[in-house]
């Protein structure tokens, strides 16, 4: 959306037999690679242009967070023995998920990153109660960086 180029044909791909997932494509066209916000955009985006009942939560969640590791090789995707363990965990306190009739759509269209409390890659504990370590550090060395790249 941010370069004007069109938008995703997601009823045709829906239909299809291919295995879509939902990515971020880098800075150069949106600039927070924030996952569960393009999952909310595609969603929203394809009801846009085909209707209400296209893209349905058990499809979105298909395409974010089950197809990806699937197209990739990856034995991740979902929470069992000998998988990967990555996991986000939910502040389901948080007003975005109150009322929480069905916590999937609360995620996908009401909710924004700012409910993760705590993120989780291949078992190590990389973000928690919404603090990363060293995140100062990592905030002054990104800005310092990004200085050197501008002159």
């Amino acid at each position: 959306m941010k370069l004007a180029s069109g938008y995703f044909k997601s009823l045709q791909m829906q239909e299809s037999a291919n295995k879509v997932m939902i990515g971020t494509d880098g800075c150069s066209s949106n600039n927070n690679l924030d996952m569960q916000e393009e999952t909310k955009f595609a969603a929203m985006i394809a009801k846009c242009n085909y209707g209400p009942e296209t893209l349905p939560v058990d499809v979105l969640k298909q395409w974010s967070l089950t197809n990806a590791p699937k197209v990739f090789g990856i034995d991740a995707g979902e929470i069992a023995v000998g998988k990967l363990a990555d996991a986000l965990l939910l502040d389901m306190n948080n007003e975005r998920f109150v009322p929480n009739f069905n916590m999937y759509s609360n995620w996908f269209y009401a909710s924004n990153c700012e409910a993760i409390d705590t993120m989780i890659c291949n078992g190590k504990i990389l973000m928690r109660n919404r603090k990363v370590k060293n995140e100062e550090e990592i905030i002054e060395t990104a800005k310092r960086c990004s200085m050197k790249w501008m002159k």
